[in-house]
């Protein structure tokens, strides 16, 4: 939608608001959810909300014709793979040798906590807390 409120001045915007999901569950042999492919689960890569808006402002300069256009563009959030949306904690092994770990390791989310100065990284699967450190 193009909005031209005077002869120098435009106006821009586009959206979409989409809902895009699994309309079926697809399950394993054994009965389990096959890669979080499961009804009512967002579809991946396709944000809920996305927009744009611009603004135009023509003139002339050194008798060209000339112009100057800012914009903003927003995408909302989304999911890379189906299973991102499954509350299980996943891991899986990547089959190559990694900072000291041996190709047969499985890996795990890693949540990295900071607290005055201090760094820890944890994994995310295990109940944690994070002490601060002591006084010097």
């Amino acid at each position: 939608m193009t909005l031209r409120p005077t002869d120098s001045l435009e106006l821009g915007f586009a959206g979409s608001a989409v809902n895009a999901e699994f309309d079926s569950t697809v399950r394993d042999g054994t009965g389990a959810v096959l890669g979080g492919i499961r009804e009512g689960n967002r579809l991946p890569s396709v944000p809920e909300l996305q927009f744009t808006a611009s603004l135009t402002y023509n003139f002339k300069l050194a008798g060209r014709e000339s112009y100057v256009t800012a914009s903003y563009q927003h995408v909302g959030s989304r999911f890379t793979q189906p299973s991102d949306q499954e509350s299980n904690p996943r891991t899986f092994v990547h089959g190559l040798p990694f900072q000291g770990a041996p190709a047969t390791a499985a890996t795990a989310p890693m949540y990295t906590a900071r607290a005055q100065g201090s760094e820890v990284s944890v994994p995310a699967v295990m109940p944690w807390t994070v002490a601060r450190p002591k006084a010097r």
